[in-house]
């Protein structure tokens, strides 16, 4: 008996270090740099051109951007520390205040209580705006990278949504020591996984950690990713804008299994339009070439648009020695 409990304690324990690091660096588009660092390949085919993939075919900036203005529902992915990233995403959000939408900007950087700071709390500028959300401790670079889309978005007028939730409370989720609120819940309910998208889902994660951890321990990041998508999905549509707009990794707004997925099982009116900023990289110049980094037989999104890639060096390397630190402790 004392065994089965040593046992069940450890366990418990493996999984709670590796749901911190979960929520830190299962961020797959996510690493945070003092400087942005591009890879040098100005004469990639790909580079700064956009795909529309049901169409399977370049389209300009132009028709993109007249494409977006039919949609109701506009989900933005990235990769958090790609710059360029943001100027992009800025520059659509000006986009849409010069084309007169009335928009509001989810954030998966913004979780619920620091929303509710921010309420709380008064504010001039985007300096004062990202101060009160570092009250919350938080992994976010937001001066940096952030700065110009909070800007545009709050000098648009548009409303500013929270899309993520404390991490405290996604870990006591996902080990079931707090029951999760209806309304999320709900969401999921009615948008249950296949076997195939529990696997797709399942090898993500893994690999995004680099194969160091088991399947057995990536279930309750699994819930995890589950639970945030709800809560994306849920903060659009909450939202009383004509053009609900999301800011995340691109992870979340793939059309298979992502938020677009929890978005279809509700009644909505309007189309759901996802763009994904994609990394080039120097050996892949064929869109087929980035079928593979998404488990897919064609990229999950509506558009992609091929940037320069952030230099990293080896996540993997930097990912192993906080898994023999944590496992040290």
């Amino acid at each position: 008996m004392k065994n089965t409990l040593r046992s069940f304690f450890y366990r418990q324990r493996f999984l709670a270090a590796c749901l911190l690091l979960s929520t830190a660096l299962f961020r797959t588009d996510h690493a945070v740099f003092a400087e942005t660092r591009y890879v040098e390949q100005p004469q990639h085919t790909l580079l700064n051109k956009i795909w529309d993939i049901s169409a399977q075919q370049f389209i300009s900036e132009t028709e993109l951007l007249e494409r977006i203005l039919d949609g109701k529902y506009l989900l933005l992915g990235e990769h958090h520390d790609n710059l360029q990233h943001h100027q992009h995403q800025a520059s659509i959000i000006s986009y849409l205040y010069e084309k007169q939408r009335h928009a509001s900007v989810s954030f998966e950087m913004i979780t619920s209580t620091q929303h509710d700071l921010l309420q709380q709390h008064l504010w001039q500028t985007t300096d004062d705006f990202i101060s009160i959300l570092n009250r919350e401790k938080n992994s976010w670079e937001y001066t940096e990278f952030y700065k110009k889309v909070f800007d545009n978005t709050l000098r648009a007028g548009f409303d500013i949504h929270p899309a993520n939730l404390p991490k405290k409370h996604l870990m006591a989720y996902a080990m079931q020591k707090e029951e999760i609120p209806n309304d999320i819940q709900q969401i999921i309910d009615v948008a249950p996984f296949s076997d195939q998208q529990k696997t797709s889902l399942q090898n993500e994660i893994i690999a995004a950690h680099c194969n160091l951890i088991s399947a057995d321990s990536s279930s309750p990041m699994l819930s995890i990713q589950r639970i945030r998508d709800a809560v994306m999905s849920l903060s659009l549509l909450k939202s009383q804008s004509n053009m609900p707009v999301l800011i995340a990794g691109a992870s979340h707004i793939r059309k298979d299994r992502g938020v677009p997925f929890y978005l279809s099982r509700q009644e909505l009116k309007g189309k759901v339009i996802t763009l994904a900023f994609v990394e080039v990289q120097q050996e892949k110049t064929q869109i087929s070439d980035y079928h593979e980094r998404w488990g897919s037989q064609q990229l999950p999104f509506d558009y992609a648009w091929f940037t320069p890639a952030v230099d990293r060096g080896d996540p993997c390397e930097q990912l192993r020695k906080r898994f023999q630190q944590k496992h040290a402790k």
